[in-house]
C-alpha cells in the first residue's frame, strides 16, 4: 500500500519490478519483453503514477490541469497566459505517447513562469 500511495522513487521501476514485484508480475515481464530491462513506462502519467504514486500523480495532473484551464480562460484579456495554457495542453497531449525528458520539464516550467507573470500583471 505504501508503493501504490507513494511511488517507489525515481526511476525506481525496474527495482520494483525485478526485486520487489510479485512473481506474476515478473512472469507476465518476461514473457511480454524477455531479457530486456525495464526502466521507464510508454507515457508520462503513468511513469508519475510508478515513481511518485497515486498521490504524486493526483498532484501532478491537478497543477497540469489547473494551470491549463486558468490560462486559457484569460483568453479574452490575456492572450499571451493563453498561449501559455495551449503550450501546456500541447505538452500533456504528447506526454499521453512519450514521457518527460529533463529538457522539455525546465520548458515547461518556464512556461508555466511567464504565464503567470501575466496574469499577475496590472496592465494587459
Amino acid at each position: 500500500m505504501l508503493h501504490k500511495l507513494f511511488g517507489v522513487g525515481p526511476d525506481g521501476m525496474s527495482a520494483y519490478l525485478y526485486k520487489d514485484g510479485s512473481e506474476e508480475l515478473r512472469a507476465l515481464v518476461k514473457e511480454s519483453f524477455g531479457v530486456a530491462t525495464l526502466t521507464n513506462t510508454h507515457n508520462e502519467w503513468l511513469t508519475i503514477l510508478v515513481n511518485e504514486g497515486l498521490l504524486g500523480v493526483i498532484g501532478y495532473v491537478g497543477m497540469m490541469m489547473t494551470a491549463i484551464v486558468r490560462y486559457i480562460k484569460a483568453k479574452k484579456t490575456n492572450l499571451i497566459a493563453a498561449f501559455g495554457g495551449f503550450c501546456l495542453l500541447a505538452f500533456t497531449v504528447n506526454n499521453i505517447f512519450s514521457f518527460q525528458q529533463s529538457m522539455n520539464l525546465a520548458t515547461v516550467f518556464v512556461i508555466f513562469g511567464v504565464s503567470e507573470a501575466f496574469m499577475r500583471r496590472k496592465c494587459r
